[in-house]
């Protein structure tokens, strides 16, 4: 199993919107961090996600974070093109049984 995955793409948080390559995701067996804006950083350890679910949506395509950690807005989105791909690599990490 691979314990660490990185992938950079565009991010929505709330309603604040980054263009592809202003973010990278990077995912470890037991937490995952979004680097943004060059300096900024999200980090989740797994007991803070609810679940990760693939977005569709023309303008929110990526993932959908979901989680209960107050300090970070309840809208986080890592676009990507292919958002099932994804999520299939975030799996390998072992990060995605978190329930």
């Amino acid at each position: 199993m691979n314990n660490h995955y990185t992938k950079s793409g565009g991010l929505i948080i709330g309603s604040i919107r980054m263009s592809s390559l202003l973010a990278q995701i990077n995912i470890y067996e037991d937490k995952l961090i979004i680097n943004y804006l060059f300096f900024f950083k999200i980090i989740l350890l797994k007991k803070d996600i609810i679940d990760i679910i693939a977005s569709n949506d023309f303008f929110e395509k990526g993932i959908k974070i979901l989680h209960k950690n107050s300090k970070y807005d309840s809208k986080i989105i890592f676009r990507v093109s292919n958002p099932d791909k994804l999520i299939e690599e975030i799996k390998k990490t072992g990060f995605m049984n978190y329930n």
